[in-house]
């Protein structure tokens, strides 16, 4: 609600009320006060909204809103927030990026409502308005990868692959990018064990584990990725060389928080792989190691 005393205000008093309350926005949503933000970013659409010539600011106001609601897991106001920053954006001259990214932002909180079909629509329209724009090629990668997830969830691996492999040659131009291309390629390396092609994942994931082990605080993608690799090559028959990967997977995992169910999974792994080569006993071990850890196990991703 308006102040009261905001009505003696000039337009142009109005104006710097409402730029200082969205750089006061700005800073809450950086420092990580989503919440502050929102009540921030909606005090300055309310200013900005009295002072003609300002659609622009407001629908940067409702975006912004709906990205901090977004990280909230409040994806329905978040998608209200965008749409109408959309609205606002159609109407506005040159703001092709801010189209793209608000579109963007709509197709992730649709994905995260599990409204696949809308997501991807939201998704391809933003791809359109991306590729016509230079250096937005980060922007881009992302979108894809999003996509690629979208695709998966409704069972279209193939798509999914080819999405994945797209935003991945994208992100290999790019500096900075290491993390996303591995995430990529475990993407692609559990589709292709899904669609039991396992010397292909074979490959991608020996990639991505090289990728890991450069990064820092990359223990717990590093573990998962040790203990994919030790299920494809368990897949091909390489027994002896999936438990040297899930026993690198469980080493790595013991130091990591909140990685019980983890841990169980990988020590169920090795006890089938044992169990397989004819070591009962120490099969058994690992297997009670499971129950202790975590009762339900599910084996591996």
């Amino acid at each position: 609600m308006t102040d009261p005393d905001e009505a003696d205000l000039s337009p142009e008093e109005i104006l710097r009320e409402a730029e200082t309350a969205f750089s006061k926005a700005d800073r809450l949503f950086a420092t990580g006060h989503q919440e502050k933000s929102i009540i921030a970013f909606t005090e300055a659409l309310e200013l900005y909204s009295q002072v003609e010539g300002t659609e622009r600011q407001q629908a940067d106001c409702l975006n912004n809103a709906g990205v901090a609601f977004n990280m909230l897991g409040g994806h329905d106001e978040a998608l209200d927030a965008y749409e109408v920053a959309l609205d606002f954006y159609r109407d506005l001259p040159d703001t092709e990026r801010q189209q793209a990214d608000c579109l963007a932002n709509i197709g992730d909180a649709l994905n995260a409502t599990k409204c696949y079909e809308p997501s991807l629509t939201a998704y391809s329209v933003a791809l359109d308005f991306y590729r016509g724009l230079p250096g937005t090629e980060r922007r881009q990668a992302e979108c894809l990868y999003n996509a690629g997830v979208t695709l998966n969830e409704l069972g279209r691996h193939e798509e999914s692959l080819t999405l994945y492999r797209k935003s991945l040659s994208l992100c290999q131009h790019l500096p900075g990018t290491e993390r996303r291309q591995a995430s990529c390629l475990i993407n692609i390396g559990v589709i292709l064990c899904r669609l039991e092609r396992y010397e292909e994942a074979l490959t991608v994931y020996e990639v991505a584990l090289r990728l890991y082990r450069a990064l820092p605080d990359a223990e717990r993608e590093r573990a998962d990725c040790l203990n994919n690799t030790g299920i494809v090559m368990y897949a091909l028959g390489r027994r002896e060389e999936a438990l040297d990967y899930y026993r690198q997977a469980l080493d790595l995992y013991r130091d990591l928080p909140g990685s019980e169910r983890d841990r169980a999974a990988c020590s169920y792994n090795i006890s089938t792989a044992l169990h397989k080569t004819g070591r009962h006993e120490e099969a058994l071990a690992f297997y009670q190691q499971t129950q202790e850890v975590y009762p339900q196990p599910d084996g591996g991703r």
